[in-house]
């Protein structure tokens, strides 16, 4: 056993699963893996932060799968045995992917999506089929399918939110609450965890769980480490009819690879991906509302490398890693610190360093400035000037 296996093992992790992150080499638990792991491994139920980039999915995964496996060989055990809930239709199809990445081999456990955008008949005949100890889902579909009792969630001993503060924020909550109302029979262990989750949330989430709020631990690492670490902040000037072609300038002074676009709407960010393709830029848009053929497509066209920007609206903000994505552009800046938070938190991704460019008028750069003295991060002013991005001359 390798020192970074031998470190997890000594978190209270098997070997199957240390041997799996070694693939990756990930040789050495994060801060707030370290704070988690035990607790879930104990049985507690656990809230908890940390910044973008630090392992949060690993950090609930990992232990869950070690508790899940103690049912290996059970044969007849009742399925679902946990159920893992996300914001994003995107955001689910990633948790599945690394929980397939750790599992293989491991055939016993197996997870299924229950995503929108699916022919119910499917996802019902595939689930019969194969029996999943663990569900990665959106609300909306889960509850459907659990309405029409082509999924039975009683079984159900774990229950995760990841971007839990999205999911208790007010226009989410009523389809929360009643997804929990679903199995507050089994009384399952909570997990839940966010880059922006706050001690405060845990009054709501008691209240949605039916749990008291001093049953859950809240555990928190540095909140903005890699915000102000790894991640440079430029604020570039633009009046907004004109922002689109500033980020088309932007775009070809950077000349990078993978820049993820962020704006406030869907007909924005068509809009914006059209006339970048106009200009012969490899751009597409992710938007919700987007038929989900599309925005498979965008979404893996743009972690493929098959294109190089992609615009999209807040859909993109959480939880989805994408390792090199080398700048972060967000076209105006919104009041909400915690919106930067996780605009900026999709560059700086896996120990890479990245840069967040706010493209903005002189109310937003304002408001940047706010967030800038919030956050206790450093913005520097930028211009384009001869196609190149310089620093002003502010003699």
């Amino acid at each position: 056993m390798s020192g970074g296996e031998a470190r997890f093992f000594a978190e209270g992790l098997d070997e199957r699963w240390t041997a799996a992150l070694a693939k990756r080499r990930i040789s050495e638990p994060t801060e707030i893996q370290r704070l988690v792991i035990p607790r879930i491994l104990h049985g507690e139920n656990v809230v908890f932060r940390s910044a973008t980039g630090t392992g949060k999915t690993f950090a609930y995964l990992l232990p869950l799968l070690q508790l899940l496996s103690k049912e290996e060989g059970a044969g007849g055990a009742p399925w679902p045995q946990a159920l893992i809930v996300s914001p994003s239709l995107e955001l689910c199809a990633q948790i599945k992917g690394e929980f397939d990445f750790l599992t293989e081999g491991a055939p016993f456990l197996r997870a299924s999506l229950v995503i929108g955008g699916v022919n119910r008949e499917r996802q019902q005949s595939l689930l019969k089929r194969e029996k999943p100890a663990v569900i990665i889902g959106n609300t909306a579909r889960l509850i459907a399918l659990a309405d029409e009792r082509r999924l039975r969630l009683s079984s159900v001993r774990c229950l995760v939110f990841d971007e839990v503060d999205r999911l208790i924020a007010e226009d989410q909550r009523g389809q929360t609450r009643q997804l929990a109302a679903l199995l507050s029979g089994a009384a399952p262990l909570v997990i839940a965890s966010s880059a922006t989750v706050r001690q405060k949330d845990l009054a709501a989430l008691a209240a949605l769980t039916g749990k008291a709020e001093d049953a859950f631990s809240f555990l928190e690492t540095e909140a903005h480490e890699i915000l102000r670490g790894r991640i440079r902040h430029w604020a570039l000037w633009s009046e907004g009819r004109e922002k689109s072609t500033a980020i088309r300038s932007l775009l070809a002074a950077l000349d990078a690879r993978r820049v993820l676009i962020f704006v406030e709407t869907g007909e924005e960010a068509r809009r914006l991906a059209s006339r970048l393709q106009y200009h012969h830029y490899k751009a597409l848009a992710l938007y919700s509302g987007q038929p989900a053929g599309e925005r498979k497509r965008a979404f893996e066209s743009f972690k493929a490398g098959k294109i190089s920007a992609l615009v999209a609206t807040d859909l993109a903000a959480r939880g989805l890693d994408i390792p090199d994505v080398q700048y972060v552009v967000t076209a105006g800046v919104l009041e909400s610190s915690e919106a930067y938070i996780h605009r900026a938190g999709r560059t700086a991704r896996g120990g890479r360093d990245g840069v967040c460019i706010s493209v903005g008028n002189e109310l937003e750069l304002r408001r940047l400035q706010s967030i800038e003295k919030k956050l206790r991060i450093a913005v520097y002013p930028k211009i384009l000037a001869s196609g190149r991005l310089v620093e002003p001359d502010l003699s």
